[in-house]
């Protein structure tokens, strides 16, 4: 692509690399393996329908696929596409993550992409779905002001904004939503005493039951 600019263009873009860069990876993570994703590139750019291999709960199946295309997010990639149906004409829209393909084979038949198609809108609509899928459960914390942008990671997207991670000073007390009561429990005993549960009662008791056979596993006595 740098090659193909010339003049004023390359210019503008050679003044944009200087001032900007964009770094998609995780905070103290790396990027997943996606050894299929040159072919999965190539099947996107030429409209290339696929034959994937990829593995789902733990057991690799075999799907036909219209690749629409890939989305790199957060670190990850994602490959969207319409799955076909045992050679039928019926497709569903489905997303996929590239790091769990084993393997990919080009076919020689034309991918089918509904007119209109929008990358970005498609990836957000699909985005919302998924985000919007569980069941949450409204916890009441009373929690150390440093501690607010590691609890905003981890609760549901719907309450984020909820928590505001540039309140100074002492503890803060809130509502927020996790996605089920074993996530609330796994993040909130991360945040060790830093946090503490106000409401519900039976997700305090859980805590509370958790901490002492953490405590009694470091008993000297033992």
């Amino acid at each position: 692509m740098w090659a193909a600019l010339t003049g004023e263009a390359r210019e503008r873009a050679q003044r944009s690399a200087e001032r900007f860069h964009l770094d998609p990876v995780r905070w103290f993570g790396t990027p997943e393996p996606t050894p299929c994703l040159g072919e999965l590139a190539d099947a996107v750019w030429h409209d290339r329908r696929v034959r994937i291999r990829h593995v789902r709960a733990g057991t690799v199946v075999a799907r036909t696929v219209d690749p629409l295309g890939l989305v790199l997010a957060a670190g990850d990639w994602y490959l969207m596409g319409l799955r076909r149906s045992n050679g039928s004409d019926d497709a569903e829209r489905r997303t996929y993550r590239v790091s769990r393909i084993r393997s990919v084979e080009l076919l020689d038949e034309p991918a089918h992409r509904p007119a209109g198609f929008a990358l970005g809108a498609a990836w957000a609509a699909a985005r919302r779905d998924l985000e919007r899928r569980h069941d949450v459960v409204e916890v009441t914390v009373r929690v150390d002001a440093a501690a607010l942008p590691r609890l905003r990671r981890s609760v549901a997207v719907a309450g984020q904004d909820r928590v505001d991670v540039t309140a100074a000073g002492g503890r803060v007390e809130l509502t927020v939503p996790f996605e089920g009561e074993s996530w609330a429990c796994t993040v909130l005993l991360g945040l060790g005493a830093a946090v503490e549960v106000l409401a519900p009662p039976g997700l305090r008791a859980r805590i509370a039951g958790q901490l002492h056979a953490a405590a009694a596993q470091y008993s000297p006595a033992r």
